[in-house]
């Protein structure tokens, strides 16, 4: 297929019609370039119906949608029934009588008494509504409209494309869509502003009649997310091109866990050239005053899935500098790195472990997914060729199978890791050649369930934590038995407590415990869309879930006091839950040295780099977060980042936020010799 780029609008008729009246139409939800879920539109002249499912991972949302429109394309009524990903209710509903309108779903309900001008934007919707917002906002002056329950839509139009796929040429309009997510969404819209294709994270929506051009519309939205991303990064990236002295700082010492006195650290491009006075301040050619705040090593997030551009620069942002990318898909995730280090975008230096999951109806579509032991084989050494860290093996993989992956990857040097496969328990992977195990509830599941017979492929992995695990006595020979073997084999644990703490203590309408520090400043839209419960847990069954938490809180503490080591990553909201799992820990009982020690130095040591990362050094590289105040004062101190240096620049993420519609968390450091690329101040846009 050959696209042209157009100037946007250049060649689109704009209808003015917000709905196809009298039509119906399909949508696929694709993962991995294979189909796991569908849209399905039956449209008339005053309503729209829509069915809505995906099955991916062993789980997914299905709900039905019915949405009436008035001739400004706006909903007048819109009502959402059905479940979420992980089986809990989702229900919504809209009615807009006159200028009145009310709203009621599972989170939260509200009215208001003039809403004539204003769109709502459900708590849940599929992602046919990215293209009802677009028509919406494009109607209206500047590209914008006021959203309900709060907040505002904007959309912005890039340049058009036009595809020749050898048996017709079509034009498409790409959009970039701000405010319903915290992340601006890319969209395709063709000459009737009907959605073509959503650009998601790790899916993507394509209207059926471009079904078989996937390849060439999954590689545009990669196209389009990079270079939209790059353009944005351009505003904010300031590249150390001399000498650059951070002044008036303590730094953290992540040997000792401890903080210094007052100091200066000095950088020479992409290196840490002197610590205290080994440097005159006149040599330096840019400076950033700390004003007694705290340096860091960057942080790093060691279960990261970057889904897009926009997944690295918020990690950047939030102080992450390095992630080990342990899930994706095998083409975009090279490309993303390509950029990075190219310095085209903003964003950590990232650590790819290939993924490989067994082809079955639960199957996750990242990395490879493969059919036999022989494929899997294949996978390893093609992961070995092409530079990836780490092997990661996932749920469907077949149990006979693990021992002969685990063998091949560690001939060609790689480390394993990954899920316990269903049918297996941790002590299982382990003596079959795990190095590591991801997630906290792997570790325990086998003493919670029967392996034999219960599958883990399904919700089942996360729902039977809240259900069992609080009856679990960790001083059992069984467990102990386990934690003396991780030590033995000096096999690390990649808890992801702040996820288990969503699962486990979430609830619909509310602020989950590892969200409160953080969600407020958030868009109001993606603040409602967070507001719900990830599990199914009756309410009677609030203090089991209680429980649960309180046994995987008991079991990282156990673990870390006898020497296993941890490692802190996040597996949900990029940059943001990095710094929730850290206060997790804390909340656990781990000093605030100790955490951060194990999101830094520790790490480093973990994936073999701690020569160049990992601490405060001269010779390592200037990999550095400049934070407010000291972080061992209190739990949330590491979000307040002033600065951040990587990758041989320098960027303040109070700039990036306010650019992206969140409210910052601390005020960007003093600083004087430091540019953007073509002007002295990046520009700002407040939405």
């Amino acid at each position: 297929m050959r696209s042209i780029r157009l100037p946007a609008f250049a060649v689109l008729t704009l209808a003015a019609t917000a709905a196809c009246a009298g039509e119906s139409s399909t949508y696929s939800i694709l993962s991995g370039g294979e189909v796991v879920g569908a849209i399905r539109l039956e449209a008339d002249a005053s309503r729209t119906r829509i069915d809505y499912h995906v099955d991916n991972n062993g789980r997914g949302p299905a709900w039905s949608e019915a949405v009436e429109l008035d001739d400004q394309g706006l909903p007048t009524r819109w009502t959402i029934e059905g479940r979420a990903a992980l089986g809990g209710a989702v229900k919504d509903s809209y009615i807009r009588d006159g200028a009145a309108a009310r709203w009621e779903s599972t989170n939260d309900h509200g009215s208001t008494s003039d809403a004539r001008n204003a769109l709502y934007v459900p708590a849940d919707a599929s992602p046919w509504a990215f293209g009802l917002y677009a028509r919406a906002a494009l109607r209206r002056d500047g590209s914008r409209i006021a959203a309900l329950p709060a907040g505002e839509i904007r959309a912005e139009l890039l340049d058009v494309e036009v595809f020749d796929n050898g048996r017709s040429t079509r034009a498409l309009q790409p959009v970039a869509l701000w405010g319903v997510g915290h992340v601006p969404e890319l969209l395709l819209l063709d000459a009737r502003r009907e959605l073509v294709a959503r650009f998601g994270a790790f899916e993507t929506t394509l209207r059926d009649d471009f079904l078989d051009d996937r390849q060439a519309i999954t590689a545009l939205g990669a196209r389009l997310n990079s270079s939209y991303a790059a353009a944005f990064s351009r505003r904010f990236r300031r590249p150390i091109t001399g000498r650059l002295r951070i002044e008036n700082v303590r730094v953290f010492d992540s040997v000792t866990g401890t903080i210094g006195p007052l100091t200066s650290v000095t950088v020479d491009r992409d290196r840490i050239s002197g610590i205290g006075d080994d440097g005159e301040p006149a040599e330096a050619t840019a400076r950033i005053d700390a004003q007694g705040g705290t340096l860091l090593p960057g942080l790093f997030d060691m279960h990261a899935h970057l889904g897009s551009s926009w997944s690295a620069l918020q990690h950047a942002a939030a102080g992450v500098t390095t992630v080990r990318d342990v899930g994706n898909d095998n083409v975009k995730l090279p490309a993303l790195m390509t950029a990075i280090g190219r310095g085209e975008l903003i964003g950590p230096r990232i650590l790819a472990a290939g993924f490989i999951e067994g082809r079955s109806p639960y199957s996750v579509r990242n990395g490879f997914v493969v059919a036999s032991l022989e494929e899997a084989l294949q996978s390893v050494r093609w992961y070995a060729e092409h530079g990836f860290i780490a092997i990661k093996i996932y749920n469907s993989v077949e149990p006979s199978w693990v021992r002969p992956i685990a063998a091949e990857a560690h001939r060609l040097g790689l480390p394993v890791m990954g899920h316990v496969p269903a049918f297996m328990d941790a002590r299982g992977v382990i003596e079959a050649g795990y190095d590591e195990v991801n997630h906290l509830n792997h570790l325990l599941l086998g003493f919670i369930i029967d392996v034999k017979t219960e599958d883990t492929r399904t919700p089942l992995r996360l729902t039977a934590l809240g259900e069992r695990l609080g009856a679990l006595d960790l001083s059992s020979e069984p467990v102990q038995a386990l934690v003396r073997l991780m030590r033995e084999r000096d096999v690390a644990i990649d808890p992801t407590l702040a996820y288990m703490q969503q699962v486990l203590l979430s609830a619909p309408g509310q602020v989950a415990p590892n969200d409160r520090a953080w969600l407020a400043h958030m868009p109001y839209s993606f603040q409602r869309l967070r507001r719900k419960s990830t599990s199914t847990r009756p309410d009677e069954q609030a203090d089991a879930y209680r429980a649960a938490w309180e046994r995987m809180t008991q079991m990282l503490r156990m673990l870390d006091a006898s020497g296993v080591t941890i490692v802190a990553g996040s597996d949900d909201t990029p940059g943001f839950m990095l710094h929730s799992e850290l206060e997790a820990y804390r909340e656990a009982g781990l000093p605030m040295g100790r955490v951060l020690q194990i999101a830094t130095l520790d790490a480093a040591r973990h994936l073999g780099i701690d020569a160049e990362v990992g601490s405060i050094e001269v010779g390592k590289r200037a990999d550095l977060v400049l934070l407010q105040g000291n972080p061992l004062e209190g739990v949330g101190a590491t979000r307040r980042v002033r600065a951040v240096i990587s990758n041989g620049a320098a960027y303040f993420p109070e700039e990036i936020h306010r650019a992206l519609g969140i409210e910052p968390f601390a005020g960007t450091a003093p600083f004087s010799g430091l540019a953007v690329a073509g002007g002295d101040q990046a520009p700002v846009r407040r939405h």
